[in-house]
């Protein structure tokens, strides 16, 4: 999402085994970006608000270095939907997608013990980083709250990991008459973030996103006199399932 997920994989690069100390070189060469298809980001409503490659040095004798590539991507139908409902008061980024592809040689097929060391030190650093990344985004009560086991489009198995998260949605307000306003304390919405990693080819691959997790319906009363009691109904149309299938497809047609 920012820099630091850029650093998911910056502490894989040294393995101790046996006394003997494992360096595992990296290939000076760009990393392509991750690909995800334009279709489906088009159809979903995602555009891309970010794109980062990194050359890092690790190590300079032996020479390491740490490629990764880094793109983001917001619904911004989603947020638009939400700003247009909300009267402009919530306009945030409530739904994202993010994909990192990083290149490390020689082949961790060829090494199967450094790829099982690699492979657990990546998905241990990616969980500490998604979650520092949902609260960046202003994200609260973030728990981890399911682990399981998918498999993507090109045949690999990745681990997901399911969190529960909140929003606190800032008061909305309105002016009732010219010297009267309405303010409302929204409360919370809450927010699921679903994190993926898996190893493809020479590559280890994160992928994943932030959605809302349930629909936003509230009921508000205000007393304006004592004549006068005024309800305001608030629906923001969430679909929390539809947004789910969404980031799945995306998570598994990346590569």
């Amino acid at each position: 999402m920012q820099r630091k997920i850029l650093m998911v994989f910056a502490v894989l690069v040294i393995v101790i085994a046996g006394g003997v100390i494992w360096v595992v070189s990296a290939n000076p060469n760009e990393v392509s970006a991750p690909l995800i298809p334009k279709e489906k980001l088009q159809q979903y409503g995602y555009v891309q608000i970010d794109e980062e490659e990194t050359d890092k040095k690790i190590s300079d004798f032996p020479e390491v270095i740490l490629i990764q590539h880094l793109v983001v991507y917001e619904n911004s139908r989603v947020r638009e939907d939400i700003k247009r409902k909300t009267l402009g008061m919530v306009d945030k980024s409530v739904m994202l997608f993010f994909a990192v592809k990083a290149d490390i040689a020689p082949d961790l097929d060829n090494l199967p013990l450094v790829k099982d060391y690699v492979m657990k030190e990546a998905e241990k650093t990616a969980k500490e980083y998604f979650e520092q990344e949902l609260k960046k985004y202003g994200l609260t009560n973030i728990q981890l709250v399911e682990e399981r086991e998918i498999i993507v489009n090109t045949g690999e198995t990745a681990k997901v990991f399911v969190y529960s998260a909140e929003y606190e949605i800032p008061p909305i307000s309105f002016d009732l008459t010219h010297d009267r306003t309405i303010s409302l304390e929204a409360g919370s919405l809450k927010v699921t973030g679903v994190l993926a990693i898996w190893h493809h080819g020479d590559y280890i691959m994160l992928a994943g996103g932030a959605y809302p997790g349930e629909n936003y319906v509230k009921t508000f009363r205000e007393r304006i006199t004592e004549a006068i009691e005024v309800t305001v109904n608030i629906n923001l149309g969430l679909q929390p399932e539809k947004y789910e299938k969404e980031i799945m497809d995306l998570i598994k047609s990346t590569e």
